[in-house]
């Protein structure tokens, strides 16, 4: 295959077809690697939240990569704890995670790059993230086209004393 920059790579048909034929069976182009099993959680097998320090994404070892990414695929879900408490700041941990370092490594919604949370009046804009009330488990931006794969949420600031975040395996459900 010759792409349009002129770079040129050659493919075993017959490996690219077994991969596409079960494709959760193989890593990304390689035999020797797969994507971990996932495992559906509740209350009772879910309580033990993965988590990782920011300090060890930062790091970017090849082991925290493996810990964070297994995890993540694994469960859904991953707790960075300790991640710097400034504005944008999931910008440069979703770069650390893609490990693309130019330009933007998100997705931007018509929200812009990072989209803030916060408990105001809400004016003009009718969405649910402006007020104080409870949200009820939900999927954000599920029309989208492509949907979100993995969505990085960070807690700035949190003035109550009160209330719970939760996460939920929908396809435990």
């Amino acid at each position: 295959v010759t792409f349009s920059d002129g770079h040129t790579s050659t493919f075993d048909g017959d490996a690219l077809e077994e991969e596409a034929a079960d494709f959760f069976s193989h890593g990304i182009q390689q035999k020797d690697i797969g994507l971990p099993r996932i495992q559906l959680w509740d209350a009772q097998s879910g309580a033990d939240v993965p988590r990782i320090s920011y300090e060890d994404l930062e790091s970017g070892t090849a082991k925290t990569m493996l810990e964070l990414t297994t995890k993540l695929l694994k469960q859904g879900h991953v707790v960075i704890e300790r991640v710097p408490c400034s504005d944008k700041e999931m910008l440069n941990v979703a770069k650390m995670i893609s490990g693309f370092h130019g330009g933007s490594s998100v997705r931007p919604t018509n929200w812009g790059e990072t989209f803030n949370v916060r408990s105001m009046p809400d004016g003009e804009l009718k969405d649910l993230a402006y007020f104080s009330e409870a949200l009820f488990p939900h999927v954000d931006n599920p029309y989208r086209d492509p949907n979100p794969g993995f969505q990085l949420l960070h807690a700035l600031e949190n003035e109550c004393s009160t209330g719970l975040s939760l996460a939920v395996d929908g396809f435990a459900v």
